[in-house]
């Protein structure tokens, strides 16, 4: 509710604090960055990582800057890259991204999502970077993009835990395509009742 006063009605709710004010406005304005993204088909890189992260994290002073710390990663994601080695993993990474042949775009979207935060980048803000840059692979796709709602927090965590840990794609994969196939058959009961709303007036 507070974000939609904030980005829809430009409204700020009262009693929010800076923090969330914040994170609510990085969102909106990074998911309309990654829209911008989607427009000119620019494929996932490095410099598209960190210009979505610096939006979102603002005003952070590590905003778009990867870490130079260790993590400790709360929601039970397994070991992360250190931190010596996330130069190399995140160019690996965008390498992997150029030249891997993929099956189909979910798969793509999924190995976006997991492979990023097994990598953990950033100080801060990598689950919400992995799912904007997630959603960029599915628009350039011409797939819609996939909202992952809180009620599914749990299975989200396990599947993407099961790459981390194990390199399983397939859980979170499954994940996300029972996820899309559930938000496109709401989205079509919406279309239907609308019609027929529409035939009976």
């Amino acid at each position: 509710m507070d974000a939609e006063l904030l980005l829809r009605y430009k409204v700020i709710p009262q009693n929010i604090s800076y923090n969330d004010l914040f994170d609510i406005v990085g969102q909106g304005l990074a998911v309309a960055k990654m829209r911008e993204y989607e427009e000119l088909k620019t494929p996932v890189d490095q410099d598209v990582i960190c210009e979505l992260h610096r939006i979102a994290l603002y005003p952070a002073p590590f905003a778009g800057l990867y870490r130079n710390i260790p993590v400790i990663v709360h929601g039970g994601v397994g070991q992360v890259s250190a931190v010596a080695h996330i130069y190399r993993d995140m160019r690996f990474f965008a390498e992997d991204l150029r030249h891997l042949q993929f099956g189909h775009p979910v798969e793509k979207a999924a190995f976006t999502h997991c492979q990023f935060v097994k990598i953990h980048p950033f100080a801060d803000g990598n689950g919400r970077t992995a799912r904007l840059i997630m959603n960029l692979s599915l628009l350039n796709d011409d797939f819609q993009l996939v909202d992952i709602n809180v009620k599914n927090r749990e299975a989200y965590m396990q599947a993407v835990e099961s790459y981390v840990s194990a390199n399983d794609l397939k859980p979170f994969q499954e994940f996300l395509a029972q996820t899309l196939s559930l938000q496109i058959k709401n989205f079509l009961a919406q279309c239907s009742q609308c019609s027929a709303g529409a035939l009976a007036e």
